[in-house]
C-alpha cells in the first residue's frame, strides 16, 4: 500500500509543502502546532528548517514559525507587525537521531509570552530568547509552509 499520509522531503533539494493563505491560517493569538518528523541526517548536520511556518523575512511577512534549529532544539517565533521577532526555544535538545519518528509540538500563549514544547508527549520548558514585546501575531498573506529550508 502506498503511503498517502506523509511527505518525504529530500534534504538535498528545495522541496517543501505549502498552502496559500486562508482565514484559517491567519492566526493572531495563541496557537498550538504539532507534527511528526523523521530526519534523514542528524539534526546538527542539517540546516535549520521550518516544521510549519507563515514566515518570509525577505518581504517582512513574518507571522509565526515552528522550527528545528541547527543546535537540535525546537523554536517558536512570532511577529506582531511582520518585521519584529519574539522567540522561545526548548530548554532540552530534542531531535537527536536520524531515521526515527518524533512527535513534536508547541503551545504558545502569545499574550502571556509563554510557551511549552512537547517531545514525544513529554512537556519541555522553554526559554524566551528574543523579547520583541510581541503580544499578538501579524496577519499577512504569506503562504503556510511545511518542511521549508529556513530563511531568517
Amino acid at each position: 500500500m502506498a503511503n498517502t499520509h506523509s511527505l518525504d522531503l529530500e534534504l538535498s533539494s528545495s522541496q517543501y509543502a505549502y498552502k496559500t493563505d486562508t482565514a484559517s491560517l491567519s492566526i493572531t493569538g495563541d496557537l498550538t502546532i504539532e507534527a511528526w518528523v523523521n530526519l534523514e541526517v542528524l539534526p546538527s548536520a542539517a540546516s535549520t528548517y521550518a516544521i510549519a511556518a507563515k514566515w518570509d523575512a525577505t518581504d517582512n511577512d513574518r507571522s509565526y514559525r515552528f522550527l528545528r534549529q541547527t543546535g537540535d532544539q525546537l523554536v517558536i517565533e512570532w511577529s506582531a507587525d511582520g518585521t519584529s521577532r519574539s522567540s522561545f526555544s526548548a530548554d532540552a535538545t530534542t531531535i537527536t537521531s536520524a531515521g526515527i519518528w518524533y512527535h513534536v509540538a508547541v503551545a504558545l500563549d502569545v499574550s502571556e509570552k509563554s510557551a511549552v514544547f512537547y517531545y514525544n508527549g513529554v512537556s519541555q520548558a522553554g526559554t524566551l530568547d528574543i523579547d520583541g514585546s510581541d503580544t499578538a501575531i501579524d496577519d499577512n498573506a504569506q503562504a503556510f509552509l511545511i518542511g521549508a529550508q529556513d530563511s531568517t
